[in-house]
């Protein structure tokens, strides 16, 4: 004993010395100041000295435990610099005056060191008490932390919460070990094997109850998870009293489920189901279905039936199940997107339908679609992190699906996590080895995201390869409606993905430049209007604002002056880490994609995107379209469009809008001999279909006048002269008719 206690005041003596040497530098005064150098500074440079001195702690207990016969076990830590940082803050607060100095603080945070008495019987609690109040001196009378305490207010529950015995204490020196200078405060936790679980299992829980109100279902999981506690320690007596019972005799081993089902027996607790599974089934009834931990629990308990539970390894073996971390893998090519504005309602839709544990019986499919460049990768990046954060047993995998390399690249990520037999052999189908590895029932819960499945031809191709475990659930990102329809997802689990609203528009761009930029918020409103409150237009044009640090008055000025101006703008590239490195990032060309994909699948819609780009982008009547001989074949080609976001059917569905940049990327997109033959096109069917203005067809000249007059800006590429001249006389007595005199004059000349 003697050489145990004596190590532990030579690390005591050392924790002084480094406290002394800290406090020559700290803040005096300013309890704001005085708490940023105590845990941005300071403590780190205690800490090493703290955690070799709460190793001697646990050392010392553990030894003089163990000789008094103390069945338990003794944990030990140092507080990290953030939890530090919360606590400082907390009971800042509660004492209602600053810090006065470094050993004011020392004083307060009494917990900096801790140690935990865990026993695995609740008789031994006096005994360990005794011993502490034996061997250190108080700080404070001990805290008794009682079951009584309720977890919240309007729920009357038998089992309120953890009991335990908190003891402040410092070594207390004596003639071979004098105390010098002031003791470093320490805490030692007493507490039973049952309680601790039950600490550990409603932490989360505890939190939130900090936080705000827990609501009648927090309550219930709490209620039902501290039963559960309950048992084991009950449990545990009756081991202790059969062992005692049959030292020496031939008789029954008893395990700890055996234990625990004749526990709840127990009058005293009025507890009915007679096995942790039906506590996960009582909780689903009451519809609280996010009692993870309790089943993480429930699950690593079945396999000790099997083994077999002495008395002696109870506390070991409950500790290691409820310490083990589930097998989770989170592989996202992307950090979390600090700069993610806005967007809660979609994500939160995504939250109440991705995760696993919404529909337990079905490999439930989702999908969010939208035009490129309305966010839709981020919202399943934000939505991937808040998964792991709130469901800590199920793996995320994210597979970007740009082309077949790509879904099979990451298809070999995933098996080789999962460590799936021969993933490493090169004539492996590893499409099909990862399929049937998350289709096992081991495999635990997942999440997999396809992010970018644009291509309808890959559907068809990878459409064999999804898995199908009810433990899983997959979300699809993509551009087109028509990928989401041929992976059958039904429309309660498709969401559409729109620009931003305007004042998330205006939060992303002010999160991504200075005020200065953009303190002319009326400039800066007529510039979301020209970018369409799109978020990676918003994006681009922010980065661009910053780094050649103008103004968005500037930056509007450019867009405004032509619409070639606004395409070299757009054309910009930009650096941004939470997009694919291989995809260029500018607004001008991430439809390229799309519109080579049109171009295959649908000619007919193609040749209408090249025909309405130089037409007015509201209003378009479908009547003016050209190539309307098979009006099935007409109807399919809008839907292509509208599937992609391009364009926007009107409430009438005569008519639609093409979305403003998109219109211009396609005009920007195509080729000088293209655009020729584009122009060529459009003279030859609007000279036909656009009449002489007269009051009597006044009907259809007026409906299609606004597009006739915008592409008669573009008649001076015509190959067809004699069409664009007559379309132009069209023009010139438009204006005529309509009093705009000198426009009528200067289309004639």
């Amino acid at each position: 004993m003697e050489s145990r206690i004596t190590a532990l005041y030579s690390l005591h003596r050392e924790v002084q010395a480094a406290i002394r040497d800290a406090s020559i530098n700290s803040p005096t005064s300013g309890s704001s100041n005085l708490k940023t150098n105590f845990y941005s500074d300071i403590w780190p440079s205690l800490k090493p000295k703290y955690e070799e001195f709460v190793d001697g702690i646990v050392r010392y207990c553990k030894e003089e435990l163990q000789t008094r016969n103390m069945n338990c076990m003794v944990l030990g830590r140092a507080k990290t610099a953030e939890s530090v940082q919360k606590s400082l803050d907390r009971r800042e607060r509660d004492r209602q005056r600053p810090y006065i100095g470094l050993e004011d603080i020392l004083k307060t945070m009494h917990d900096l060191a801790g140690s935990m008495v865990i026993l695995q019987y609740p008789s031994d609690v006096q005994g360990v008490n005794e011993f502490i109040a034996q061997s250190f001196r108080a700080i404070q009378q001990p805290t008794y932390w009682s079951r009584d305490r309720q977890p919240g207010l309007q729920w009357d529950s038998r089992f309120g919460s953890y009991e335990s015995h908190n003891h402040h204490v410092t070594l207390k020196g004596n003639s071979d070990h004098p105390a010098v200078g002031p003791g470093v405060i320490f805490e030692i936790q007493v507490t039973t094997c049952g309680d601790y679980m039950y600490n550990r299992l409603a932490h989360d829980w505890y939190y939130k109850k900090a936080h705000g109100p827990l609501s009648r279902k927090d309550e219930i999981v709490l209620d039902m998870i501290h039963a559960a506690a309950i048992m084991v320690e009950v449990g545990g007596e009756y081991m202790k009293e059969r062992e005692d019972e049959n030292r020496g005799k031939a008789g029954p081993e008893y395990d700890l489920l055996q234990v625990i089902q004749l526990a709840q027996g127990a009058e005293e607790w009025k507890f009915k189901p007679t096995n942790l599974p039906p506590i996960l089934q009582a909780l689903e009834e009451k519809g609280y279905n996010s009692a993870t931990k309790l089943e993480h629990l429930a699950k690593n308990l079945g396999p000790l039936k099997e083994e077999g539970t002495s008395g002696h390894d109870l506390v070991a073996q409950l500790l290691e199940i409820i310490s083990r971390k589930s097998k989770r893998h989170f592989l996202v090519p992307f950090g979390q997107n600090e700069g993610f504005v806005g967007r809660e309602k979609t994500v939160n839709w995504l939250l109440e339908r991705i995760p696993p544990s919404t529909r337990p019986n079905d490999c439930q499919r989702t999908a969010i679609e939208g035009l490129g460049g309305t966010g839709k990768t981020q919202i399943a990046l934000e939505a991937a992190y808040r998964v792991r954060n709130k469901h800590p047993d199920c793996s995320v995998f994210w597979v970007p699906v740009l082309s077949i390399s790509t879904f099979e690249n990451a298809y070999r990520e995933i098996g080789n996590a999962l460590q799936v037999p021969g993933i490493q052999d090169e004539k492996a189908d590893i499409k099909a080895l990862v399929k049937t590895a998350l289709n096992h029932e081991n495999c635990g819960e997942w999440l997999l995201i396809l992010d970018n499945l644009d291509d309808t031809e890959l559907v068809t191709d990878l459409a064999g390869f999804l898995p199908s475990n009810p433990k899983g659930s997959i979300l699809f990102t993509t551009r087109t409606h028509i990928v989401t329809t041929r992976l059958d997802i039904v429309p309660e689990r498709t969401e559409s993905v729109k620009e931003m609203s305007r004042d998330e528009a205006l939060e992303m761009l002010k999160r991504n430049t200075k005020e200065s930029q953009w303190q002319d918020t009326a400039n800066t409103s007529k510039l979301l209007d020209f970018l369409n409150d799109l978020p990676l237009a918003i994006r681009q044009a922010s980065a661009y604002i910053w780094q050649n640090d103008i103004t968005t008055t500037k930056y509007l000025s450019y867009c405004q002056s032509s619409d070639e101006k606004q395409i070299t703008m757009l054309s910009k590239n930009f650096e941004d880490r939470s997009r694919y490195k291989d995809i260029r990032n500018p607004v001008a060309t991430t439809w390229l994609i799309s519109f080579t994909h049109i171009s295959r699948d649908k000619p007919l819609a193609a040749r209408y995107l090249r025909f309405t780009c130089f037409l007015a982008e509201k209003d378009i009547p479908e009547s003016i379209l050209p190539f309307r001989e098979d009006e099935i074949e007409r109807d399919e080609a809008i839907a292509a469009l509208q599937a992609y976001a391009f364009i926007t059917k009107r409430e009438d569905d005569t008519a639609f809008d093409i979305h403003r940049l998109v219109r211009l990327a396609m005009r920007n997109h195509l080729k000088e001999e293209d655009r020729i033959e584009a122009v060529t096109t459009m003279a030859q069917h609007l000279s036909k279909i656009y009449p002489f203005p007269q009051h009597e067809n006044r009907g259809i000249w007026m409906r299609y006048m606004p597009h006739v007059l915008t592409a008669a800006e573009m008649l001076e590429q015509s190959a067809d002269k004699d069409a664009a001249g007559l379309l132009l006389l069209y023009v010139a007595e438009t204006y005529a008719i309509t009093a705009k005199y000198e426009k009528a004059e200067e289309r004639m000349c």
